[in-house]
């Protein structure tokens, strides 16, 4: 793809990448005393304008359409196959918003979310999803989308089979929905030219040793294949470091079955860890090695598809720091604690 396939985004991303916030900003939202002060911080910033008539209870909503906004501000000013695979891209939206209700639907949580409309997953389908009461009427309410055949294959599958772990029957649909998306991102990067797909690859690839690394992790102790859930794609965390993370039984020796280049992001994980006994703590680590990885792209040659990726993972970042910082502040968490549950690099 040529240079000035690129030419109004290089433009467009130099001259909004004051948009995000100040790191005095992002500060006094930490240590604001109430969500009052932080709606009134926001709206002396770049979010004001899409803030000027939020109230507490919306702003979470109002920050990922905003979100949303930046992906077809983004989407709509290349052509051609980089436009193609933002697109793709962007159905993650989708594919987090499915995952939400079915995590929703398995442990008879109420949504504390709000979710985003996106592509096949409209208000109105959104709305009916939410009514049902099972997994397969949820399925069903999705026959005509591309979600449909991959979650009836699971569904099928495992009907009349028992529920002994019960906290993670959501697996094999969230793994169903990953392995469709990234299915759909790798063939999509396949078409791109030669120096965009080398740039891409790299984010694509991380992403899928996260969705890996995170499902090893819970799959720890159950009695799965683990062969049913590798995503294949990724940059370096192989099918045998999936294995050996699910048969471990003492998560210290986690440093030692994964790849050198992942060593240091499961010991920070690690460390998160052994404090709060969630598996959190290890998507927190693995954002900011990708937080870091994306800053470093964004300040380059800004002349290939690997700009916009690294900007929207910014973007992002910021908007899911954002929103962290309202449902911890509403429930009093302190300063310190939020800071803590913040992808910062």
């Amino acid at each position: 793809m040529s240079v000035s396939t690129y030419a109004y985004v290089n433009a467009r991303i130099g001259d909004i990448k004051s948009y995000f916030l100040s790191d005095d900003a992002s500060r006094g939202l930490i240590e604001s005393r109430n969500l009052e002060e932080i709606l009134s911080i926001l709206k002396n910033t770049r979010y004001g304008q899409d803030l000027a008539d939020a109230t507490v209870l919306s702003m979470e909503l109002q920050l990922k359409r905003n979100l949303y906004r930046e992906y077809l501000k983004l989407i709509n000013s290349v052509k051609g196959r980089p436009r193609s695979f933002i697109q793709t891209m962007a159905r993650k939206f989708e594919v987090d918003t499915l995952k939400s209700i079915i995590k929703m639907m398995f442990l008879k949580v109420t949504l504390r979310e709000y979710l985003i409309p996106f592509g096949e997953m409209s208000e109105e389908m959104i709305e009916r999803l939410l009514k049902k009461e099972t997994i397969g009427e949820v399925i069903e309410e999705l026959k005509g989308t591309d979600y449909y055949a991959p979650l009836k294959t699971v569904h099928d599958a495992r009907t009349g089979k028992g529920d002994e772990e019960d906290e993670e029957r959501d697996l094999p649909y969230v793994n169903a929905l990953e392995n469709h998306y990234y299915g759909a991102v790798k063939e999509e990067m396949s078409g791109l030219s030669k120096k965009d797909r080398a740039m891409v690859k790299h984010f694509v690839g991380f992403n899928i040793d996260l969705s890996n690394l995170l499902m090893a992790l819970r799959l720890r102790g159950l009695d799965a294949p683990a062969e049913d859930y590798f995503i294949e794609g990724g940059e370096g965390l192989t099918m045998k470091h999936f294995t050996l993370i699910t048969r471990l039984e003492n998560l210290s020796r986690l440093p030692d079955v994964v790849p050198r280049r992942f060593v240091g992001l499961v010991k920070e994980g690690l460390q998160g860890y052994e404090e709060s006994n969630s598996l959190l703590s290890f998507e927190i680590a693995a954002k900011r090695y990708l937080l870091r990885e994306s800053r470093k792209v964004f300040i380059g040659q800004r002349f290939h598809i690997g700009t916009i990726i690294a900007y929207l993972n910014l973007k992002e970042n910021e908007i899911s720091n954002l929103i962290k910082i309202i449902k911890t502040k509403d429930e009093f968490f302190s300063a310190k604690d939020i800071e803590g549950l913040l992808v910062m690099a």
